[in-house]
């Protein structure tokens, strides 16, 4: 019985997954709602603790999109998520946990409870040495601080995230005049 529910947990999570990229929202959603069901019934493991953090994740970045980052629903979706990472998340997990959990509890209207999380995703970016992570770690961190009326220390790190960007742009802008130096 565990193992049809597993292959069923899969099944369903592929066909989301497929509906996702035709931007089939409605129907993802109609699909990962039942797999987070089927998954329930999978002995407790950490295979089930892992099935049942992808589809959370993914649930909740389609629920954001179709009803908002501050709708309770995505929140509840997320702080289960933030619950099954720490048993058995990687660190792209975590962060996709972290971004999605920071922009529902921004989203409703919490920045005290979202700086936190920003500095934590802001921390998991710096390990990972990612500039687009680090980017938006420091603007999601600055807006927290923004609206917590740390201007001085938002504008830091909103200044942070924007030399992070400008280096990557004149590595870029290097990297081409190199390439056309060689072509010519």
């Amino acid at each position: 019985l565990g193992l049809k529910h597993l292959k069923a947990v899969h099944y369903l999570q592929q066909a989301a997954e497929k509906a996702l990229q035709r931007y089939a929202y409605q129907e993802a959603i109609a699909l990962l709602r039942p797999g987070l069901a089927v998954s329930s019934k999978l002995p407790e493991s950490s295979e089930r603790h892992t099935c049942e953090l992808a589809l959370r994740i993914a649930l909740g970045q389609v629920l954001t999109v179709t009803q908002g980052p501050g709708a309770s629903e995505v929140a509840g979706i997320y702080a289960r998520a933030e619950e099954l990472c720490r048993e058995v998340g990687d660190i792209q997990q975590r962060i996709a946990v972290l971004r999605g959990l920071r922009r529902a509890t921004q989203g409703q209207g919490e920045p005290m409870r979202a700086q936190p999380l920003a500095e934590e995703f802001l921390r998991l970016a710096q390990q990972t040495q990612n500039a687009a992570l680090l980017i938006e770690g420091h603007v999601a961190l600055g807006g927290c601080l923004f609206y917590l009326g740390h201007v001085a220390t938002a504008h830091t790190h909103l200044e942070d995230g924007l030399a992070i960007d400008d280096a990557r742009e004149e590595a870029l802008r290097r990297q081409l005049a190199r390439d056309a130096a060689e072509l010519s």
